[in-house]
């Protein structure tokens, strides 16, 4: 059964916060200036204003080093409550977490452990070659199992289905369909795990109609497969995703 390894990663934060002006796809609102960096990552006006100041990549973290630093110095106790009360709360749910994977891609959860790292700015990336990712300190427990059952949810796909889709579908075709797949997460499996809804992406609307559509038909013999490749079709007739 899987088991979380939840952790606080000074460096991990680090670069969480940096990619928002330095990654591949900066957010949009943030790449031009950084006006609203207080609001979008928690800090504080003034601690906004000298990340603002920073002249390039390597000041920027020196700042943002510094910022967190002095946060993960006066917060441990916090850190650790979290962490702990986070895991806690997994260990009652993965089970049926578990049987929801099971009943959905009708697969199973094969690796031992993945690492989540908790983070203090407003963005949750994951590495599925490294079995890791990103979770809000900020948020609350019950939103924070919502992201853990997103990520893993991507997980599975990317483990099964990653190579089926390799020659069939482009890149953003692809992630499209991963992306509207989590909406599978409001489905009667994860009743017990999942006490929020999850919305998906708004870009993905139409697309998740489809899938829950399909999936409405035939809940109690649900095929993925067959699903999937008719989320393929569909990714194909979008010239948005061409």
């Amino acid at each position: 059964m899987l088991n979380l390894n939840i952790s606080y990663d000074i460096e991990k934060d680090t670069e969480n916060c940096l990619k928002i002006f330095y990654g591949k796809y900066p957010e949009r609102r943030l790449k031009q200036e950084k006006s609203n960096l207080a609001m979008y990552s928690y800090l504080s006006y003034s601690q906004a204003e000298k990340i603002k100041k920073a002249q390039n990549e390597q000041e920027t973290r020196s700042v943002i080093l510094e910022i967190l630093q002095k946060w993960y110095d006066e917060n441990k106790l916090l850190i650790k409550l979290n962490s702990d009360a986070l895991n806690k709360i997994w260990e009652s749910k993965k089970e049926d977490y578990a049987k929801g994977i099971k009943k959905i891609y009708n697969k199973t959860l094969d690796w031992p452990e993945v690492s989540v790292y908790l983070s203090t700015f407003k963005r949750w990336p994951y590495n599925f070659s490294e079995r890791w990712f990103i979770v809000g300190i900020r948020s609350g427990l019950e939103d924070q199992i919502g992201t853990i059952c997103h990520e893993l949810f991507h997980f599975v796909f990317y483990e099964y289905y990653a190579n089926y889709c390799k020659d069939k579908v482009n890149d953003k075709q692809f992630d499209a369909i991963k992306e509207a797949l989590v909406y599978l997460l409001n489905a009667e499996p994860f009743s017990k795990v999942i006490s929020m809804p999850e919305f998906g992406h708004a870009t993905q609307r139409e697309l998740m109609k489809f899938i829950w559509k399909e999936y409405s038909k035939n809940p109690d013999n649900f095929n993925f497969q067959d699903l999937l490749d008719k989320a393929i079709e569909q990714v194909r007739l979008d010239k948005n995703l061409s």
